[in-house]
């Protein structure tokens, strides 16, 4: 007897796009298209997706391999969590190992972490070994952790709590603290031109001192967001200034 279960194409498809209803399973999951899951919790021991994958709820399993982008309503849980391309949650991701080229969530708890992109949190991240992001970091709330931590640059709106190696420009905005230096600096002030940069890139407002960072939307239309450009954050958040 087989220990995977493949999905190709669906026999019922909702607006063109592949549905299947959440289920639990004891047998490795294979899905060789893209593919819609809705209802409470999709858990097996592992889940392997080919192209992009949504869930509408929430997944558990050892191991996720997405080929694609991941969008999840509501929590990941899992030992393993790779994706090629963006990782998008409406909840906690809660994971030892995460693989991604760019993250959203709510927030996050995991012992190691590596991103190609930048990791944009709501509330707060929690690593216990290591964080490694090509890019930025930004937290609504905090940074938390232990080990060795690399950023181009990191944005907390209340705290930086991490114990050991810190390599990148990081800034808490609570109490306007600032110390290391940033990765690949043109050598102009660290903080005009990374709040620049996020400007340029539609995610901040360039008065880079009255931000408050990071009110996550409510994954209302998993099937919309799922088509939007993953690295246009705008769509995913509201920003207050003042």
């Amino acid at each position: 007897m087989s220990e995977f279960i493949q999905f190709d194409t669906a026999s019922a498809k909702v607006g063109g796009e592949n549905v299947l209803q959440a289920m639990q399973s004891d047998k490795k999951l294979i899905f060789n298209e893209s593919y819609t899951v809705m209802g409470g919790t999709l858990k097996a021991p592992a889940i392997y997706t080919c192209y992009d994958f949504v869930v509408i709820g929430n997944v558990e399993a050892d191991d996720i391999d997405v080929q694609g982008n991941l969008l999840v309503t509501g929590n990941i849980k899992a030992k393993t969590l790779s994706c090629l391309k963006a990782i998008t949650c409406g909840g906690k991701i809660e994971a030892e190992k995460i693989l991604g080229n760019e993250i959203v969530a709510e927030n996050i708890s995991c012992n190691t972490l590596s991103c190609g992109g930048n990791v944009i949190i709501r509330s707060v991240i929690d690593v216990q070994d290591s964080i490694t992001v090509d890019k930025s970091v930004m937290t609504g709330e905090g940074i938390l952790g232990s080990g060795s931590f690399s950023a181009k640059n990191a944005v907390a709106a209340e705290f930086f709590e991490f114990d050991g190696e810190v390599r990148g420009k990081v800034l808490e905005l609570a109490t306007d603290a600032a110390f290391g230096e940033p990765h690949q600096s043109t050598g102009d002030d660290a903080i005009v031109v990374f709040s620049a940069q996020l400007a340029a890139a539609g995610i901040f407002d360039e008065c880079y001192p009255a931000i408050e960072l990071i009110e996550l939307q409510k994954l209302v239309d998993a099937h919309t967001l799922a088509c939007l450009n993953m690295v246009e954050y705008k769509a995913f958040f509201n920003f207050t200034y003042v």
